[in-house]
């Protein structure tokens, strides 16, 4: 599902117009996002809110690695190396 979330987030490059591409256009924008959405996570305390603030940070942190041209498959690897089993 993040795979897809990311190849949607890349193919967004395309667009004339869209929400992602107006961060893509602004780096600043995307940390600030990232920043917003990881403080409403950990302040929030309703579980379905909780869901939504923490899709909303992966979303912004997906495209900030598509703006850093950093691939899905690297943070996998990256995952798999911390797994300890």
């Amino acid at each position: 599902m993040i795979k897809k979330l990311f190849k949607l987030i890349n193919n967004r490059k395309k667009y004339t117009y869209s929400y992602t591409i107006k961060l893509f256009k602004n780096l600043k924008l995307i940390k600030k996002k990232i920043i917003e959405e990881a403080y409403e996570l950990v302040i929030e305390k309703n579980r379905k809110k909780i869901i939504n603030e923490f899709v909303d940070l992966l979303y912004h942190s997906l495209v900030l690695l598509s703006y850093y041209k950093i691939n899905i498959k690297n943070i996998y690897k990256k995952i798999k190396t911390r797994m300890s089993f």
